[in-house]
């Protein structure tokens, strides 16, 4: 027994401690999700893609002079869409003392749909929402389990898998992800974004529902439609007619309940996205974080 406890504790120190260490650190410089990880806060930047690489927390709470911790826990279309899974995360992020939080919730038509052809919600193998501990940092369980999609980053790296994005790409603490692109980068174009069908889903907007009702409990909610390309804008509309009607009678549920739309074709043209169509830019992102900021703090001095 005791030899056996010894070989268990060698294999430890020279495999499963230098593992740990190299993958914490890749993770600490490259993975947006660890830093979802690590703590509860009192604000939060929900949503997709266009949230997780659009909105920014370290401006956000700079230019309202917020107090306390603001996390954008936004992960992906694919992973993040409104509903039950997520919406239990969320709760496991809030601080339970929360009273006058700052809620941005990122709504776009496919955050409240389905696709047709799904035979399981998109949502259901993400692992992230199945850790035991979502709150730690270190997030020893993160780094060993690491609950998204893909191979471990320790792995992509040794086999140079890894695309060399370290340039343009940054991570940040708040879990916010930027893409800075040099200013003569023209991302090639695209003839068909949406490809697929979709249809429209009432348990995930009853989820939104009930989302901001529980938010606007705890602070002041603001649901915003992140500016995108001409195309996009076009193809949501023709997917989910009448969407911006849909978001603006959410806001009737209660007071301090706010829907700001920046898809128009001002926006458009203010702001350069990293893809070429919905995510924006790192300088872009910062640009409409402080507009964002702006806005919001409007709202808040006519209320």
């Amino acid at each position: 027994m005791k030899r056996f406890i010894l070989k268990l504790v060698l294999f430890c120190l020279l495999v499963i401690t230098p593992y740990f260490y190299l993958q914490y650190t890749l993770m600490k410089a490259h993975d947006p999700f660890y830093w979802k990880a690590t703590g509860k806060a009192d604000h939060l930047v929900l949503g997709g893609s266009r949230a997780l690489k659009g909105v920014f927390p370290h401006v956000i709470s700079k230019e309202l002079q917020l107090e306390g911790e603001m996390l954008n826990f936004a992960f992906t279309g694919v992973l993040s869409p409104y509903g039950d899974k997520y919406f239990s995360a969320i709760k496991r992020k809030l601080k339970p003392a929360t009273e006058n939080g700052i809620f941005i919730l990122s709504v776009s038509p496919g955050s409240i749909m389905d696709f047709s052809d799904a035979i399981d919600a998109r949502e259901n193998n993400f692992r992230f929402y199945k850790l035991w501990g979502m709150n730690q940092h270190p997030n020893i369980e993160y780094v060993l389990r690491h609950p998204r999609s893909g191979s471990a980053l320790l792995v992509e790296w040794l086999s140079e898998e890894r695309e060399a994005k370290n340039n343009v790409n940054r991570v940040f603490q708040n879990g916010a992800n930027g893409t800075y692109l040099p200013e003569d980068f023209k991302p090639k174009s695209r003839a068909v974004v949406m490809h697929y069908d979709m249809e429209k889903s009432p348990v995930r907007e009853a989820s939104l529902a009930a989302l901001i009702r529980f938010l606007s409990e705890r602070g002041h909610v603001f649901l915003v439609r992140v500016p995108v390309s001409h195309q996009i804008r076009e193809e949501e509309n023709l997917i989910y007619p009448f969407f911006d009607e849909a978001m603006s009678r959410l806001c009737h549920q209660k007071k301090d309940i706010w829907y700001f739309d920046y898809t128009d074709s001002i926006q458009q043209n203010t702001y350069r996205f990293s893809d070429g169509y919905h995510h924006l830019e790192g300088n872009s992102s910062d640009k409409f974080s402080r507009a964002l900021a702006k806005d919001i703090k409007k709202a808040l001095q006519n209320d």
